[in-house]
């Protein structure tokens, strides 16, 4: 009996998988923004196509467009919340998550507003004082209680994992999915045994690369793949110089292996170009001695050369995503809080 072909939904979300691209992609593509490579646009346009998706009335009219009735709307306003302020809005990251989020509301047909919160004393905008947005958009840690008080009466979506995990909707990287590829990936690129580097969690906070770690050393127990785990115990500070400390105590350990692995995993972002700096120095070649799957491709703290394999947590989608979670929150107000689970890729150096 053959199997039933998984049906997949006539949305932009869905041309998106079947076209193996980004939904911030399609919809670039359906809004004829020529930000787009050829191939891609060409892998949405056939897509589309198969599935006979064209692309809504509104977006696609010349000319003043009428505001979406999105179920539940009363303002047609989201406000995007920069919880840690300005300072450490401008990285990458979070760059793109804002993308998303601009790409969706604007597919949406609804405004954005941003408010950072540099202190606690920082005044709000008029439209979230006055309750003139639908819903909260957040980002950075939790708030103080007077503000979330403020806050916590809007439908919201927090993105990444920080932030409050009492009140609002999610969606995050599968960071337990990231680890599975970097595993299913070296099976087949590189003989055991396997090395992952991660260092000691934060009490009371949650650790991606903890989770990165133990999802990458489960699949290999259960595959029954040899493999060693490095850094469990070790504390890293935030400063370039503990950074440096750490990498040069990780790979001494890793030269000390024996046989010496000939695929190497950091599970953690920051770590990346310092260790592949301490291998080259001890002599080995990136890449050509050992595969190394280090950091993600937009936090990559310094450069390394020749590029390693990266994970693409993929936050243009994540920020394009929490539009979507947030629209269904409130056009369902009671249902059960939801996270959103983003499945990464895994960027090869030749890709």
């Amino acid at each position: 009996m053959k199997t039933p072909r998984k049906i997949t939904p006539l949305t932009m979300a869905g041309v998106a998988r079947e076209a193996g691209v980004s939904t911030a992609t399609v919809s670039r593509v359906l809004n004829k923004r020529n930000t787009v490579s050829r191939d891609a646009s060409e892998k949405v346009k056939l897509a589309a196509a198969r599935m006979g998706y064209k692309l809504p009335l509104q977006a696609s009219r010349r000319g003043p467009k009428p505001v979406l009735r999105e179920p539940g709307l009363k303002h047609g306003v989201f406000a995007f919340v920069w919880t840690s302020g300005h300072a450490r809005e401008h990285v990458p990251t979070r760059e793109s998550m804002l993308q998303g989020v601009s790409l969706a509301t604007r597919d949406h047909q609804i405004d954005l507003v941003v408010q950072y919160f540099d202190d606690s004393e920082a005044p709000l905008l008029p439209a979230l004082a006055h309750g003139k947005v639908d819903g909260l958009i957040l980002h950075g840690p939790p708030l103080s209680k007077p503000l979330t008080e403020t806050l916590r009466v809007f439908p919201a979506v927090w993105l990444l994992y920080a932030g409050a995990h009492d009140w609002g909707d999610r969606v995050q990287p599968d960071h337990r999915g990231a680890a599975d590829q970097v595993f299913n990936h070296l099976v087949k690129v590189c003989p055991p045994p396997f090395c992952c580097m991660t260092y000691r969690s934060h009490p009371g906070r949650f650790n991606y690369w903890t989770e990165r770690a133990e999802a990458f050393a489960q699949q290999a127990r259960i595959a029954g793949v040899d493999h060693v785990m490095l850094g469990q115990n070790l504390e890293c500070g935030g400063s370039d110089r503990d950074r440096a400390a750490a990498s040069q105590r990780l790979v001494g350990e890793f030269l000390a292996l024996s046989p010496r692995p000939k695929a190497l995993f950091l599970a953690m972002t920051d770590l990346g170009g310092f260790v592949a700096d301490e291998l080259q120095r001890h002599g080995v070649q990136i890449m050509k001695d050992v595969c190394l799957i280090a950091g993600d491709v937009e936090t990559q703290y310094r450069p390394i050369q020749p590029s390693p394999i990266t994970v693409d947590i993929r936050s243009v989608d994540i920020g394009y995503l929490s539009v979507g979670l947030l629209l269904s929150r409130i056009a369902n107000p009671a249902s059960p809080r939801m996270t959103l689970f983003v499945e990464p890729r895994l960027i090869t150096s030749k890709t």
